[in-house]
C-alpha cells in the first residue's frame, strides 16, 4: 500500500519539525556535521585505503560510502508552502570533488518538480517540469567533521534578466537545529531563497512569495537516487559508466494531474533538451538537468 511518508515512493518527502530562528551556525565555522568516525578526509578521498572500482563506482575520487553520508548529513531542509499548488517532486542528487578546489566536495540536490505553478497575477502560465536545484560546497573541518562553505540556490535559473540564482556563504544561511541549511521555496514558482524575507523581495517585479504556513522537509538522499558523475572526468576519459542513473520513471502515485506521469526523464542525455516532469505528452519546457550538471562540472 502506498505510504504518503515513504521516501522511496512518496510524492512529497516526509516532514520534520520546522523550528524558527536562524539557529546555531553549523557551517564550517560552527564545526560542521559529525559523521561516522571512519569518514575522515583520508578515507573518503582514498588516501588510505586506496579507492577501487567497487568503492568509487562513479570515478569521482570520493568513496561511495562517504558520498552518501556527507550528502545525507547536510541535506537541506526545504520549506515548501502549504498553499503551493504544485508541490510534487521526485528528487535526485550527486556528489563529486569540487572542480576548482579539489580538497572540497560539491553536492547537487536536483529537486525535479513535476510542474511549475506559474504566477497568474503577472500572466505567467504553469508548465510541465521545474528543474530547480541546490548546490552545496562542503569541506572537511577536522577528523570526521564536514561543514558547508557555501550554497548556490536556483531561482528562475536560465531566465535571463529574471534569474535570481545566487550563491551564499555559510554564515548567511539559516540552520534550524543541525548542520543543514533551511531553504525557502517560493509559492508555485519554486525559486529557492536563503530566508523568507529574501524570498519576499525576490523574483521579477518582486513577484515571489513565501507567505503563509510552511512545512520543512529534508531533501531525501537515497543510494538509489545517486545520479553519479560525468563532466568532472577529463573529456578524453569520459564514460557513461560513471552515470549511475540516467533515465528514470515517475515513482509517485498516478492520480489527478499525476496520471500522465508515465514517461522517462533522462538527467544526463544531451539529446533530451528540456525537462517535462515525466509527462511524455507535453513538450520539454524548461532547462534540462544535464546543462546544470555541465555548468557545475558534476
Amino acid at each position: 500500500m502506498f505510504s504518503a511518508c515513504d521516501p522511496t515512493t512518496a510524492v512529497i518527502e516526509c516532514p520534520v519539525e520546522n523550528t524558527g530562528g536562524t539557529g546555531p551556525a553549523y557551517g564550517v565555522g560552527g564545526g560542521g556535521a559529525v559523521l561516522s568516525s571512519q569518514m575522515t578526509q583520508s578515507y573518503c578521498y582514498g588516501i588510505s585505503p586506496a579507492l577501487t572500482a567497487s568503492t568509487d563506482r562513479d570515478n569521482d575520487r570520493v568513496h561511495d560510502d562517504c558520498e552518501l553520508e556527507i550528502a545525507s548529513a547536510v541535506s537541506p531542509l526545504l520549506n515548501v508552502g502549504d498553499d503551493d499548488d504544485r508541490p510534487a517532486r521526485q528528487s535526485y542528487w550527486s556528489l563529486s570533488r569540487h572542480p576548482d578546489r579539489p580538497d572540497n566536495v560539491q553536492i547537487i540536490y536536483a529537486i525535479a518538480y513535476v510542474m511549475d505553478g506559474g504566477q497568474a497575477t503577472f500572466g505567467w502560465e504553469w508548465h510541465q517540469g521545474d528543474s530547480e536545484f541546490i548546490v552545496l560546497e562542503v569541506k572537511n573541518v577536522t577528523d570526521s567533521r564536514w561543514g558547508i562553505i557555501e550554497a548556490t540556490l536556483s531561482a528562475h535559473f536560465g531566465s535571463g534578466g529574471h534569474d535570481n540564482t545566487s550563491t551564499y556563504y555559510w554564515d548567511d544561511l539559516q540552520y534550524p537545529g543541525g548542520a543543514y541549511p533551511r531553504i525557502w521555496a517560493s509559492l508555485d514558482k519554486h525559486a529557492n531563497y536563503r530566508s523568507k524575507s529574501v524570498c519576499e523581495a525576490g523574483g521579477p517585479f518582486w513577484s515571489d512569495s513565501c507567505e503563509g504556513s510552511y512545512v520543512g522537509t529534508r531533501m531525501p538522499v537515497l543510494s538509489s537516487r545517486n545520479l553519479g558523475n560525468y563532466y568532472h572526468v577529463p573529456p578524453a576519459s569520459r564514460t557513461t559508466q560513471t552515470q549511475l542513473k540516467d533515465c528514470v520513471a515517475w515513482g509517485g502515485p498516478l492520480y489527478m494531474y499525476y496520471i500522465y506521469r508515465t514517461g522517462l526523464e533522462c538527467f544526463w542525455l544531451p539529446e533530451t533538451t528540456r525537462f517535462s516532469g515525466w509527462d511524455p505528452a507535453k513538450p520539454h519546457d524548461v532547462t534540462p538537468y544535464w546543462e546544470i550538471f555541465l555548468l557545475f562540472e558534476f
